[in-house]
């Protein structure tokens, strides 16, 4: 039997059969009758169908007020001219049939590729990522810039703001603390994406913000090692604390700095050198960093309650200084707390020289210079981060110990003469350059 347009219209759509009493019926399989009724562009409903359904349907829900219209909307449709409603019904006639003729496209589509052999589909698909790649390297610098541009403002489209899961999850989290924010502010060029009080929060994902590769070749924060660092400073200079979330910081802890907390005076505590149990219980509470193991340990009391803690031991880095202050934090917010402390280390102990480090990421280190502390030098800090197992590691751990020695029980050992660098980014480690970390000295007298 001869199978043609006029026929399957007689029995399919006028008739009104279904699709699979239509492939009996013209002795055929329902997926070949299928393949046929689309390449011949037939459809049980027509276009003009489509469009007046839509017009009909829609009118209905304004007149109606259905399930979805409000009065308001109803009052709207009442409202407009015929020539008005007559020009939305248009509209959304358009919008349908060239949904539709996506839809059908993408059928007839389905179906030819259903009708190839496996060996004939890799084939094609082949073909067309080559001839994807020939096309984008014939593309100048510029195009590909412009179309990836294009690309990322489309996928940014829904909004300005940055929506992606860690601002979404750093977002919940202010607001299951009823801290006030504001979304994506702007001092000067740059935008930040909370406001908080006086303080500015950038959330840097590792996967947008390392040195080692970038999904945009304009991307500053992949190509720039000065651009967490500047835009700290553009925030200091404007008069706002900036604070950097990496993926490896404990951001309940970064909550807790940026909640309301209760304001006590240190003229009305008192200090008492600490056992290291209490200080390392507090410490890895309340600091960003944690515990790090100390010589001396003083503490704030405030009515018996320990609200602050100093710490102080031999410097790790530097040993051209007598001590080093490793740690300071408080529980409430303490007027004169870190002066109170310090100042009964210097008195007791009476030391010749101590150094500190204020990592720029979190701190503008007004409270190292209100103890008397020069600014001696600024360094950036090198991190290693993996995105896929979590694990994070500094530059420096890296230069001291060798990948060998921290992950050849995971990665297998490559022996001296490698280069831990190469190795690290072998096995999906990217590298982060953060704010910068700046080096403050106390010298008695």
């Amino acid at each position: 039997m001869e199978i043609t347009k006029e026929s399957i219209e007689q029995f399919y759509i006028a008739e009104n059969h279904n699709y699979k009493d239509s492939a009996k019926h013209f002795g055929i399989t329902a997926r070949k009758f299928m393949s046929i009724i689309q390449s011949y562009g037939i459809s049980k409903r027509s276009m003009g169908q489509v469009a007046k359904t839509v017009v009909t349907r829609t009118h209905e829900s304004y007149v109606s007020g259905g399930k979805k219209s409000s009065d308001t909307q109803r009052r709207n449709w009442e409202q407009k001219s015929d020539e008005e409603k007559s020009a939305w019904s248009r509209k959304m006639s358009e919008s349908h049939k060239t949904a539709q003729y996506q839809s059908i496209k993408a059928l007839q589509n389905s179906a030819y590729r259903s009708s190839l052999t496996d060996e004939e589909n890799a084939k094609q698909n082949q073909m067309r990522s080559e001839s994807m790649k020939e096309y984008w390297a014939s593309l100048s610098k510029e195009e590909k810039d412009e179309k990836i541009a294009k690309q990322f403002s489309g996928m940014m489209s829904a909004s300005h703001i940055a929506n992606t899961r860690p601002n979404l999850d750093f977002m919940r989290k202010l607001e299951e603390n009823n801290i006030p924010y504001q979304r994506e502010f702007r001092i000067g060029k740059y935008a930040y994406d909370f406001l908080i009080g006086k303080t500015v929060v950038e959330i840097n994902p590792s996967v947008t913000h390392n040195i080692t590769w970038s999904p945009f070749e304009n991307n500053k924060a992949n190509t720039d090692k000065h651009y967490h660092s500047e835009k700290t400073q553009n925030a200091i200079d404007n008069g706002y604390r900036c604070i950097h979330i990496w993926d490896w910081d404990d951001v309940d802890k970064i909550i807790d700095l940026l909640k309301s907390r209760d304001k006590i005076y240190a003229r009305l505590c008192v200090v008492e050198e600490i056992s290291e149990q209490e200080a390392e219980d507090f410490i890895n509470t309340y600091h960003l960093q944690g515990y790090v193991k100390s010589e001396l340990r003083f503490g704030l009391r405030h009515n018996g309650e320990l609200v602050a803690v100093m710490t102080f031991g031999k410097p790790r880095y530097n040993h051209n200084y007598q001590y080093e202050l490793l740690r300071f934090c408080a529980k409430y917010s303490v007027t004169g707390g870190s002066s109170k402390l310090f100042h009964y280390f210097i008195e007791n102990y009476k030391p010749s020289s101590v150094i500190s480090y204020c990592d720029n990421s979190k701190f503008s280190g007004n409270t190292y210079i209100n103890l008397g502390f020069i600014r001696e030098r600024f360094s950036y800090g090198k991190h290693w981060y993996n995105v896929r197992t979590k694990v994070h590691i500094t530059d420096n751990l890296l230069r001291a110990r060798g990948f060998d020695q921290l992950f050849g029980d995971v990665y297998g050992r490559f022996g001296k003469g490698t280069n831990n660098d190469e190795l690290m980014r072998q096995f999906g480690f990217v590298e982060i350059i953060d704010a910068g970390q700046s080096t403050y000295i106390y010298k008695r007298g």
